[in-house]
């Protein structure tokens, strides 16, 4: 990195995905960035600032602002994702090397560059987490059926619903971008259906309640769903925190 450049921002939908990063990192809330819930620490000198988007398209205009507000040196969009090939189990970490939007042809796709690349390939070659495609979803992967078209049609090896959002906003403000994801669901593993208490991409935890309380099965499912997702959450500090400091020392 640069000397006197921006700050690292780290980009996730759901302040649940940041919180143990927030926590390992002890990073202290700040007044809102564009808008966004956001807090910051200092890494080995670099300014280090997260900010939730929310989920889906709403990461479009909320990388952007981001992008706008603070000129930042690399942005990485962050958090947990679904498996789509069959190997990858809860709490694999996932590095993107390039970025598909489904369905297929709607977008060109975008591969990371330079040094993030570069440091991507380092952790993966080390074990850390495992390098490949990224596919970003407009709305969340159901079941396994899905999960097998999706990942025979794209060779993704997880899917997501806003990293490629990010990484497009990126590659219009020329800014440098990676992608590091941890996986919470696997390919094997049913979702519930989460258009039906989500609203503008973010959840509406009245109607949640009144969903689950009319089908208990799914709201167990739910429950050990999002048991996975802290367990994986937990995991994601590791592959964000070591992208930072292979980045730092290329400064």
């Amino acid at each position: 990195m640069e000397a006197g450049g921006g700050p690292v921002v780290i980009l996730a939908a759901l302040g649940v995905e940041l919180k143990p990063l927030a926590a390992r990192a002890r990073a202290k809330r700040t007044a809102p960035i564009a808008g966004l819930p956001a807090s910051a620490f200092v890494r080995n000198g670099i300014e280090v600032r997260l900010a939730v988007t929310g989920m889906g398209r709403l990461a479009i205009a909320a990388s952007r602002a981001v992008l706008h507000a603070l000129s930042p040196s690399l942005v990485i969009s962050a958090g947990t994702a679904g498996g789509l090939h069959p190997s990858l189990e809860t709490g694999a970490g996932v590095l993107a090397d390039s970025l598909s939007l489904d369905p297929a042809g709607s977008g060109a796709d975008i591969a990371v560059r330079g040094r993030a690349l570069e440091a991507c390939r380092r952790i993966a070659a080390g074990k850390g987490a495992v390098l490949g495609k990224s596919l970003t979803v407009g709305s969340a992967v159901a079941g396994p059926e899905d999960k097998k078209r999706l990942f025979e049609s794209s060779a993704a090896l997880i899917c997501e619903m806003e990293s490629f959002h990010v990484a497009q906003a990126c590659a219009g403000a020329g800014a440098d971008f990676a992608a590091a994801r941890v996986v919470s669901d696997t390919a094997r593993d049913s979702l519930p259906a989460f258009a039906a208490f989500s609203t503008q991409g973010r959840i509406d935890p009245l109607r949640m309640a009144e969903y689950f309380a009319a089908r208990p099965d799914e709201a167990r499912r739910f429950a050990s769903l999002a048991r996975k997702t802290a367990a994986a959450a937990r995991r994601l500090p590791d592959l964000v925190l070591a992208l930072i400091d292979l980045l730092r020392n290329k400064s």
